[in-house]
């Protein structure tokens, strides 16, 4: 019998990224068309004005919603929690991109509303064409940023040792199960030997140390995928003194 294991987000999570992602898709799909109608116009008025419309009107909004939808999905998975360093690099990328984006899209708005104003005397193309420039711009920082989200590429860490670890796993996993014992592999001698307490031992005094993770060669997803940070109402008081906890007794002190 195979069993598959999956890790599906929680449902809670599905609406505020589902409007992260739709917004993104329209502040995408706004740059391009508004960018492509004021470089195909070629001083034509009416695709000049049609360029900086649909920039006002869909990747302006398109900006406003997928930046709701961030900020939202941010909270949710609870990244404001935790300290600065915890926080991946991807997320960092996102945020950059989108406020220095939304400042370059407010100057091609402001550039571009004056350049359709002068269409009325004959002027402005050049203006437009200072917004077009910019709105491709803005389009080449989106698409960094959809690569970031999507490739998340500081969390790649499948490196050959990576892989040679999981299929010893599962090669002893299989052999234990069949023989009925269990083993444990040596990475000293790259042998398999019979368990015993010393695997256990080791890691419990790791844990009691609180030592520093150890990782696999080439691994470069630092500390934060393995470390707890816990919230203020999880942590210890101190150390329990006769099946009392210290946060509990200093509640009952304080109230006395």
């Amino acid at each position: 019998m195979s069993t598959l294991l999956a890790v599906s987000r929680p449902t809670e999570w599905n609406l505020p990224l589902f409007v992260h992602v739709l917004g993104a898709m329209i502040l995408v799909g706004g740059l391009l068309a508004g960018a492509s109608a004021l470089a195909f116009a070629r001083g034509e008025a009416r695709l000049l004005r049609l360029g900086y419309w649909t920039l006002l009107l869909v990747a302006l909004p398109g900006y406003l919603v997928m930046r709701t939808g961030a900020q939202w999905i941010y909270s949710k998975e609870g990244w404001d929690d935790l300290p600065d360093e915890a926080v991946p690099t991807w997320i960092d990328i996102g945020f950059i991109i989108a406020d220095l984006g939304a400042l370059l899209t407010v100057i091609a708005l402001v550039v571009g509303g004056i350049g359709v104003r002068r269409l009325r005397d004959g002027k402005g193309a050049g203006l437009l064409k200072i917004a077009m420039v910019i709105s491709l711009l803005v389009l080449a920082a989106a698409l960094v940023a959809v690569w970031a989200m999507a490739g998340k590429p500081e969390l790649v860490n499948c490196s050959p040792e990576l892989g040679a670890a999981a299929m010893v796993i599962v090669k002893l996993g299989s052999k234990s199960y069949r023989e009925g014992k269990a083993y444990q592999f040596d990475g000293d001698t790259l042998t398999v030997k019979d368990a015993d307490s010393s695997w256990a031992n080791r890691w419990e005094k790791m844990s009691h140390e609180q030592a520093p993770l150890v990782h696999l060669p080439n691994w470069r997803g630092g500390d934060s995928a393995g470390k707890l940070y816990p919230r203020d109402y999880q942590k210890l008081a101190g150390p329990w003194i006769n099946g009392v906890d210290p946060a509990a007794a200093g509640k009952t002190a304080s109230a006395g």
